[in-house]
């Protein structure tokens, strides 16, 4: 059973296939999520601001997990 992870961010910018998403935590990060991916959102369009919830491997192969020994 696969677990998602949910992240805050904004759709910097926008296609019909991925958006790139700039998130703030847990660590400051840019990178562009295939919207075949995308779980749960609620953007809808270059610009919005929210959440995003993505699979946990996803975010494992982005680096986007929090490091617990750092």
């Amino acid at each position: 059973m696969p677990d998602n992870i949910r992240l805050e961010g904004t759709v910097t910018r926008a296609t019909h296939k991925a958006w790139l998403i700039t998130i703030t935590s847990p660590k400051v990060s840019e990178f562009w999520l295939p919207l075949s991916q995308l779980k749960d959102t609620d953007c809808l369009a270059e610009g919005d601001e929210g959440y995003f919830v993505i699979p946990e491997w996803l975010a494992e192969k982005k680096g986007l997990l929090a490091e617990d020994d750092e």
